[in-house]
């Protein structure tokens, strides 16, 4: 029965051995924001805004006046 004790004692202890072991190297190692990666390229992308859509809705950015503006200046404005 003792060999069964001390057979878990050792893998217990060789477990926290290798956790700890682990932890030391992981803070060791160079961060991966550090680490050198390849070079930017321009990636060729499709135009999304192809198609005008209308507005709906008040546009925020002219303030309160934009809400109570008649339809003819928001239109024309």
């Amino acid at each position: 029965m003792s060999l069964i004790y001390l057979a878990a004692l050792a893998a217990v202890a060789g477990t926290i051995l290798a956790l700890a072991l682990d932890a030391v190297v992981s803070v060791s190692r160079r961060p991966s924001w550090q680490v050198a990666v390849g070079r930017l390229a321009l990636v060729e992308t499709v135009d999304r805004r192809s198609h005008q859509l209308p507005f709906v809705g008040v546009d925020r950015r002219r303030g309160e006046d934009a809400a109570e503006a008649p339809e003819s200046e928001r239109k024309a404005g």
